[in-house]
């Protein structure tokens, strides 16, 4: 059994109840139904899936803190950012658009609405708009800007920092303003 309180059967993912993480099981396949079995005694039976790299999971078998996280949804989760200002909501709305399933995001949306027991509801605000500056989009993130105090330390347009490259073979804006397409570089000398 898996860690994650599943066995995998023919490329698919069954549940067993967790407390059994560890114990040997068997399981018993027929064209339609997934047995379960513990110590000769059916634990329980599936639907047989044969969706690969899929997840049959009853709720019933989950550990309590992962049922907790069943009564979340993605506008909860934004809903309860939106009372700590629109950083806040914008870099939730990016972490859970970066995953493959919203349910993935959780955790890491909920740390970061959670650092304003620590900080206060304007510096995370703060933080989350450093980060989404930054494009760092995790609550690995947002934590170090706050123990650094970058947030407190006004935002510098990345745009505007960018250093100016001179080189022979690159061409500048006045090249592409040029109608005649006829540029001259203002660094070589005219005879």
């Amino acid at each position: 059994m898996q860690f994650n309180y599943h066995v995998n059967y023919d490329g698919h993912d069954y549940s067993v109840p967790y407390t059994l993480i560890h114990k040997p099981i068997e399981i018993r396949a027929s064209a339609k139904i997934i047995e379960i079995f513990y110590r000769n005694n059916r634990i329980y039976s599936h639907v047989r899936s044969h969706v690969e790299h899929g997840y049959t999971t009853i709720f019933s078998h989950m550990p309590p803190s992962h049922q907790k996280y069943l009564e979340w949804t993605p506008e909860r989760i934004k809903n309860w950012a939106k009372r700590y200002g629109p950083s806040v909501i914008a870099l939730v709305e990016k972490i859970m658009e970066s995953r493959k399933f919203p349910e993935q995001a959780y955790k890491s949306c909920l740390g970061i609405i959670r650092l304003e027991n620590k900080f206060t509801a304007e510096r995370l605000n703060l933080a989350c708009l450093r980060a989404l500056e930054y494009r760092a989009y995790s609550y690995r993130s947002v934590v170090n800007i706050l123990q650094r105090g970058l947030d407190k330390q006004p935002l510098s347009n990345i745009n505007q920092t960018k250093q100016q490259i001179h080189h022979e073979n690159i061409r500048g804006a006045q090249y592409y303003s040029n109608p005649e397409g006829e540029y001259i570089n203002a660094n070589t000398n005219i005879n």
